[in-house]
């Protein structure tokens, strides 16, 4: 706790991203060799979106049941969806 007067709870959450494109759909990946877009960064599907809220929801309850604090920060990857699940989960 270096030099810390009080001790704090503090709450580390760890979450995987909702579902992406292109597990929910083979054609996908195809497609977006074909156009010339990004193959390895697929976005979330409409169920992950929902996924993603469904999490942040049930984490606002939790964690105050525990008698944890609110997040303060959120990390994540760069790649959309976990950036996309991050945002749903936040608001």
């Amino acid at each position: 706790y270096l030099g810390c007067r009080e001790r704090k709870k503090m709450a580390v959450v760890i979450v995987r991203h909702g579902e992406r494109a292109d597990y929910a759909d083979k054609a996908w990946l195809p497609e977006q060799r074909e156009i010339g877009g990004r193959p390895w960064d697929p976005p979330l599907t409409a169920e992950g979106l929902r996924q993603a809220r469904a999490c942040g929801a049930r984490l606002a309850k939790e964690l105050p049941a525990l008698g944890a604090p609110r997040p303060t920060r959120i990390f994540s990857s760069p790649f959309t969806r976990c950036v996309q699940t991050a945002a749903e989960i936040s608001e």
